[in-house]
């Protein structure tokens, strides 16, 4: 099982990096973008900023009040857009030979969701990391807080918080709700058409930004909703990980048993 399973997610890995490479490459162009945006407002300023800044400033997200977070729905749809496509095109494609091959659906499935993850976090980490080199060309490197958050960040804080751990709950906040909205997509393209399975992802992104509730999965990326900015109506952190990791396991299995049901063949006529 295990053989098959490891030649089934290096083919999805080549072919699909194969398909979103180009993709791929627009994400350090467009973050290479965002840094030097955010470079630019900081030295408009008269107070120093540092690495930290440009984290706080491009992922924060929005709070309670109804705005539009452009960067923050760029990566949503963005990583939507990744997801698309791949899962249903090679089902239509090599489905039918694959899960001969294989001898098993679970293994082809399993496969899938290993390509949206390696997508989704290569994603994070192309961004997390271009943003990094911009920063650390620009401004210097420290392991406090700069002078700018002690005026724009810190005051808005509940509690305090080291700056390198607030990176990483940013980084594993947005990796994880992403996962989870990647999951759900995946999922419906079992048996919606990809565009209608990226519309739908896509209505949730959008109903995350004027209806502040826990139940949808966009707030959870969302530093600005949390308890460590918003002490009475924000989310926690905890409840935020639980929330991603209960939507990835329960679209994973739901994926499975919806799975075992469809015709791939009838599914390959109507397309």
């Amino acid at each position: 099982m295990i053989p098959k399973l490891w030649l089934l997610a290096k083919r999805d890995l080549a072919f699909g990096f194969g398909v979103n490479r180009y993709k791929m490459l627009a994400v350090i162009l467009i973050f290479v973008f965002v840094a030097w945006i955010q470079h630019y407002n900081f030295t408009q300023g008269t107070v120093q900023a540092n690495l930290y800044d440009f984290y706080f400033e491009a992922l924060k997200g929005i709070g309670f009040e109804t705005e539009i977070p452009v960067i923050w729905l760029f990566v949503q749809l963005y990583i939507a857009y990744l997801v698309g496509h791949y899962p249903q095109d090679d089902l239509l494609g090599s489905g039918p030979y694959l899960l001969t091959r294989s001898g098993s659906r679970n293994l082809w499935w399993i496969s899938k969701l290993i390509w949206v993850t390696v997508t989704v976090t290569a994603f994070y980490l192309l961004a997390f990391l271009t943003i990094l080199i911009v920063a650390a060309i620009t401004h210097p490197l420290s392991l406090s807080w700069s002078e700018y958050a002690g005026m724009e960040m810190l005051p808005l804080l509940t509690d305090t918080v080291h700056p390198l751990v607030f990176v990483i709950q940013t980084f594993g906040l947005w990796l994880s709700s992403s996962l989870a909205l990647s999951f759900l997509q995946t999922t419906l393209s079992l048996v919606l058409k990809p565009i209608f399975s990226y519309l739908a992802t896509a209505a949730l992104i959008l109903a995350s930004l004027f209806y502040p509730s826990a139940l949808l999965p966009g707030s959870h990326s969302m530093w600005l909703r949390h308890t460590l900015f918003e002490a009475e109506r924000g989310i926690s952190l905890e409840l935020s990980f639980f929330y991603n990791a209960a939507a990835i396991v329960v679209c994973a299995v739901l994926g499975c048993l919806m799975f075992q049901k469809v015709d791939v063949l009838s599914k390959e006529d109507t397309e």
